[in-house]
């Protein structure tokens, strides 16, 4: 059972002069329930997120979060950063619904880093709200696995490379290579947690698992709400049509395999299109696929959770 500390079981009073920041983790059903929860929920006044291929509502809102969480971390104008959050977020408070916005990666990097992002929040936005989502630490690692498994394959951000066939024991000793700023450094959440109870404030800070989720889905969906202050809603809703990002399946990595074995095949993937490549992989069918830890990354990973 993953444990860090106790979670709020009870219902937070909304407050719609609050600004409720969700940082993530990743895989945590973090991008199903910004796509069928947060926009069409009337309680909420949802900004947008950061990620490739996702915007917020307006070009101002992205340059404000670009220079708390991202680009202005160690840099932050506090003076220009407030500017646009008056213009730009200061008339949608008190207005009835909770204004969110969603960093996915916000709890990327190194804890010194974290926490000055924590400290610009406060200093720009005021009264801010922390929504943090977490998952056992070894699922965890085995979906980010897939999912850059997928996105350098299937998705055609790296067109023109070739099959990328790394094992996840691969992946791992190249992330441990690149240090904090991998996608190792969200298993010191248990650290940045305790960093959000800190600056700013157990009761302003909320904790989800993934795992619940899982077990019962509505009761999930009912304690989030309940954490935002809001009316619950239907979780039928949000998992009508399945996973929003499905997990690579075991019969597609067996066809890139065989791809990548053959030089011809190889350079028919280089040259194709996102469209392309999900065709050549084939059909979303059969068992999921799996990847285990070796001893080395299981004992490595549950040392660097233990602190939390």
């Amino acid at each position: 059972m993953l444990s860090y500390r106790d979670t709020q079981t009870s219902s937070a009073q909304s407050c719609d002069q609050a600004v409720y920041v969700h940082v993530g983790l990743p895989k945590t059903a973090t991008s199903l329930v910004q796509a069928r929860l947060y926009p069409h929920h009337d309680q909420i006044d949802y900004l947008g997120k950061l990620l490739p291929g996702n915007s917020f509502v307006t070009r101002g809102v992205e340059q404000l979060v670009q220079l708390m969480l991202r680009k202005g971390t160690f840099r932050c104008e506090v003076g220009q950063a407030r500017r646009i959050f008056d213009r730009e977020i200061g008339p949608r408070l008190g207005q009835g619904r909770i204004v969110l916005l969603s960093m996915e990666d916000g709890s990327l990097g190194s804890l010194r880093r974290f926490r000055q992002k924590l400290a610009n929040l406060r200093a720009v936005c005021g009264d801010v709200r922390i929504l943090f989502t977490v998952r056992q630490p070894h699922a965890f690692i085995e979906s980010m696995y897939f999912q850059r498994m997928r996105r350098n394959n299937f998705g055609g951000q790296r067109r023109y490379s070739a099959p990328q066939l790394l094992t996840i024991e691969q992946w791992l000793d190249s992330l441990w290579q690149r240090g904090e700023q991998a996608e190792l450094s969200y298993l010191h959440f248990g650290e940045k947690i305790a960093a959000c109870d800190e600056m700013i404030g157990y009761q302003r800070t909320h904790v989800l698992i993934f795992e619940e989720l899982q077990r019962h889905a509505q009761a999930y969906i009912d304690k989030l709400c309940d954490a935002l202050g809001i009316r619950r809603f239907d979780a039928a809703g949000i998992f009508r049509g399945g996973p929003h990002n499905p997990r690579v399946r075991a019969s597609q990595l067996a066809r890139l395999a065989e791809i990548s074995r053959s030089p011809w095949q190889a350079l028919r993937f280089r040259l194709a299109r996102p469209g392309q490549r999900r065709r050549m992989l084939g059909p979303a069918e059969g068992p999921a696929a799996a990847a285990q830890l070796s001893a080395r990354w299981s004992t490595r990973v549950d040392e660097m959770t233990r602190p939390g």
